[in-house]
């Protein structure tokens, strides 16, 4: 009698990311990474034109509570950059058999980017002239 055999024997986890053959997980997460580059170019760019205290803190009522250190604005590249390195992380640990949650992953990755550069980039340009 033949046995049965054994559907996943020649089967190989995925890990399309990091062997850069799904392109669109390699630019989502490219793109969150340009996006953090351009937020640290315009605060090196604008650092000079920046007054000591700049608002930060929109959620706080108007006026002093709002404002925060000058060099407190680079915890904002940086927090983008600790959530894409976690992205990254749990896209290549934890869920590289899963094409679909690895792109979901990607998309809140580069979306934390973006809106962490657009809020960045805005504090940076109306207060810096």
């Amino acid at each position: 009698m033949k046995e049965p055999s054994n559907l996943f024997a020649n089967t190989k986890p995925k890990n399309n990311f990091f062997s850069l053959s799904d392109k669109i997980l390699v630019s989502i997460v490219t793109t969150g990474l340009i996006m953090v580059l351009l937020s640290v170019l315009s605060l090196i760019i604008k650092w000079q034109n920046l007054p000591p205290q700049v608002p930060l803190f929109y959620s706080k009522p108007w006026g002093n509570e709002q404002l925060a250190a000058k060099p407190l604005l680079w915890s904002l590249p940086v927090l983008a950059v600790v959530i894409w390195l976690l992205d990254l992380t749990l896209i290549r640990t934890f869920l590289k058999n899963d094409e679909f949650l690895s792109r979901i992953l990607a998309i809140f990755g580069v979306l934390a980017a973006i809106l962490i550069s657009i809020t960045l980039v805005k504090i940076v340009f109306q207060v810096g002239g």
